[in-house]
């Protein structure tokens, strides 16, 4: 028979790959434009995206990609921290007056709402009687909705992952032993959700109001790699 110490050993060891495995891959689930993953330069992933129909074209100083997306013309650019692209950058190319701007906001905010590939847990819509033009010059009110895109497979695998090393410690510690079996699984699926919460977070998909010109504005989504910031590194 093995020994206690054995038995521990074998215990530990495995733990230590769950958490070797999380340092790994960690970031392999990031934020993705079309299906594609917001990472490396900004011209590898103005490349890709250019791919899905898009053309080059010049916005004031700057080259851009144009198209259609979610049935509306758009300029399309890269953010990049250093070297890294963390933005992808998407507005209507012509501007809208207040009552067309509010209604593409709403419906923006319906779809991403019901898509099941992200997460929100707020209501971010504007109502219907609000002056935004008022409220935005008179007030300073930003108007902007925050949404999360879930997990992928690979994502899925991180948080299991995860989930189990959590559970594993804790139990070798003694901390779960008295719990009944009802309780460790509540305990599980409340990791669980900590775990897919804090992944998703990373995973951040936003869009607001911005004025362009008098009672003109337009809607600018942002697609974040989080990942891919500096997070306060340099301080």
């Amino acid at each position: 028979m093995r020994s206690i110490n054995e038995i521990m050993k074998r215990y530990i060891l495995t733990f230590c790959a769950f958490v070797a495995l999380f340092f790994a891959s960690a970031q392999n689930d990031i934020t993705q434009f079309l299906g594609i993953p917001i990472d490396g330069t900004k011209s590898e992933l103005m490349s890709k995206i250019k791919k899905k129909g898009f053309k080059k074209t010049k916005f004031g100083d700057h080259t851009v990609l144009t198209g259609r997306f979610n049935d509306t013309d758009v300029n399309i650019d890269v953010v990049t921290n250093g070297d890294r692209a963390y933005r992808v950058m998407v507005w209507d190319s012509h501007p809208s007056n207040e009552r067309m701007i509010k209604i593409r906001y709403n419906n923006l905010c319906y779809q991403l709402k019901n898509n099941d590939k992200y997460l929100s847990q707020e209501d971010w819509s504007i109502p219907d009687n609000e002056d935004i033009s008022y409220e935005m010059k008179a007030n300073g009110k930003s108007y902007q909705a925050v949404f999360f895109q879930w997990p992928t497979e690979i994502g899925d695998s991180i948080i299991h992952d995860q989930t189990l090393a959590n559970i594993m410690s804790r139990t070798l510690s003694g901390e779960l032993s008295n719990l009944s079996e009802e309780d460790r699984h509540k305990e599980i699926e409340k990791v669980y959700l900590e775990k897919l919460s804090a992944l998703s977070s990373n995973k951040r998909v936003w869009f607001n109001i911005s004025e362009q010109e008098f009672d003109k504005y337009v809607i600018v989504m942002y697609y974040e790699n989080v990942y891919n910031l500096n997070n306060g590194r340099d301080l």
